[in-house]
């Protein structure tokens, strides 16, 4: 007789239930379910993409609160049936290390051991598990039009976000350098940066310098260069020279 309602109390003892470690997806398709949960994924900061996978693969969100039950592993993606009492039911694919039972063990990894019965217990009273709290736990809820940046704000913040922060701080930088090197007055090499002038010069003193310039092996630009630079420091020499003493009347 005690063998016997030991036997019906373990039979009507509720299913193992699970709850993800943190806010996650879980989807119907389960490459759908890696791709959104993989931290190495770097397209996930695009909306587009984002989007494209979350309705292809019919996803939802999963926070800590919803209560799962066990169906089937396929790899590192299980098959989860929501055992909580708001909302619709359904089966999502949920990522494994996600998850874990009162325990702290993952769904599939080994089966969890069927507790003895208290001797205080009552073998003819089943458990109710719709008077349970975590039944009352949110149900897995749509993602919200618009939202695309991850799960939730509130918990740990995704490495797509990072991975944005980091490309935005990376062309700021790229920008500075940019900006610092197009103001400075040398390029690599310590050659000076030229700048172009259109000079106008009479036919006549235009053949002339072509003349010349071909006749001492330069081009035209190499040759007006240089008589301006020799000019330029002719001027400058004069001007260092100083002023001959002006005689004064007696």
């Amino acid at each position: 007789m005690v063998l016997a309602a030991a036997s019906g109390w373990a039979q009507d003892a509720p299913p193992t239930q699970y709850h993800v470690t943190q806010d996650t997806f879980g989807c119907t398709d389960p490459e759908a379910t890696r791709a959104l949960t993989d931290p190495r994924e770097t397209r996930g900061i695009d909306s587009a993409w984002f989007k494209g996978v979350f309705g292809k693969g019919q996803c939802v969100t999963i926070t800590p609160r919803s209560p799962w039950r066990f169906l089937s592993r396929d790899g590192d993606v299980a098959l989860m049936s929501y055992a909580g009492s708001i909302g619709a039911p359904g089966s999502y694919y949920l990522k494994v290390d996600q998850l874990v039972d009162p325990q702290g063990q993952h769904p599939g990894d080994a089966p969890s051991a069927t507790p003895a019965p208290s001797p205080a217990a009552n073998p003819n009273q089943t458990a109710n598990p719709g008077t349970s709290d975590q039944s009352a736990a949110l149900a897995p809820q749509p993602q919200i039009s618009g939202q695309t940046s991850g799960p939730s704000t509130a918990g740990p913040q995704s490495p797509w976000a990072r991975i944005g922060w980091l490309m935005l701080l990376v062309a700021v930088i790229g920008g500075a350098v940019l900006l610092a090197w197009r103001s400075s007055p040398t390029v690599a090499g310590g050659r000076r940066r030229s700048e172009g002038y259109p000079l106008h010069l009479p036919d006549h003193v235009m053949n002339e310098a072509k003349r010349l310039a071909a006749a001492n092996g330069a081009t035209l630009d190499q040759f007006l260069a240089t008589l301006i630079a020799e000019r330029i420091g002719e001027m400058k020499a004069a001007q260092s020279r100083p002023l001959p003493a002006r005689e004064i009347p007696v």
